[in-house]
């Protein structure tokens, strides 16, 4: 149960929901006509692969940090190598590939978005409503904040590259607090596009339960089993919920229901 408090500390706070995916998995996608197929395998943070656009086909193989993956691809025909960059969010991998320009020497980033195959897609995600699986009568008899009772909401865009190689995607994030006690935490639909091409996927499926209260302007979400508490600043500002999350920076979530 801590890792679980732990993701639900990422998913939050510091959105590295990006690194709890693992990118093993085959992506495809039509953008502009060319057809864009990436194969890859994960093992710890070692990626490796095979990359076919259009005609051309590579070997692919690099590492993962902080959910982000980068190396270089090997062109199997001509032994040209190129660098990487590939981001998972929602079953839809961004992966943009650097290209030199041969006037300039400035490499270019030319970027796909490519949903995975139809075997591995996630569940249709839960209903907003948390329900049945923890009892409210083992929930830590504190004081809980009523103005935080309710579905929240907050949205991240992750951006890559400028003008034609523009790609951005927005995801939805929700946590819930009832006034018995019981908060759930989940990933929402993310959509989003660029040149050429767009999409829309659901969230995983997954809702995170634990129970909470509040400690003067802090919450506190508290693991059902090991008890171990993650604990997080919040105010609000014109109907908004403002979160702060471990950079510092702040998270502002709508309420939705």
């Amino acid at each position: 149960m801590k890792n679980q408090l732990i993701s639900v500390f990422f998913l939050l706070f510091v959105s590295t929901i990006l690194c709890a995916q693992n990118l093993s998995g085959s992506y495809s996608t039509v953008q502009n006509g060319v057809e864009c197929v990436v194969i890859l395998k994960q093992a710890a943070t070692q990626i490796t692969g095979q990359v076919s656009i259009g005609e051309e086909k590579g070997t692919l193989q690099g590492t993962i940090k902080t959910g982000v993956a980068t190396g270089t691809i090997t062109d199997a025909a001509t032994q040209q190598i190129f660098t990487f960059e590939a981001k998972l969010v929602n079953n839809i991998l961004s992966f943009t590939l650097f290209v030199k320009d041969d006037q300039s020497g400035v490499s270019v980033p030319l970027t796909f978005l490519l949903e995975r195959s139809t075997a591995q897609k996630p569940p249709t995600p839960p209903s907003s409503t948390i329900s049945g699986k923890l009892d409210p009568a083992n929930a830590p008899k504190k004081p809980r904040d009523s103005k935080l009772v309710g579905t929240w909401r907050t949205t991240e865009t992750i951006n890559s590259g400028s003008g034609e190689f523009y790609m951005g995607i927005s995801t939805d994030y929700f946590m819930q607090f009832t006034s018995e006690g019981v908060a759930g935490v989940w990933q929402g639909k993310s959509a989003g596009g660029g040149a050429g091409t767009s999409f829309s996927n659901e969230g995983d499926g997954a809702v995170t339960q634990l129970y909470w209260y509040t400690e003067s302007s802090v919450f506190v979400f508290m693991d059902p089993s090991s008890k171990e508490t993650l604990k997080t600043k919040y105010q609000f500002h014109d109907g908004q919920l403002v979160t702060t999350n471990q950079q510092g920076k702040y998270v502002f979530w709508t309420k939705v229901q």
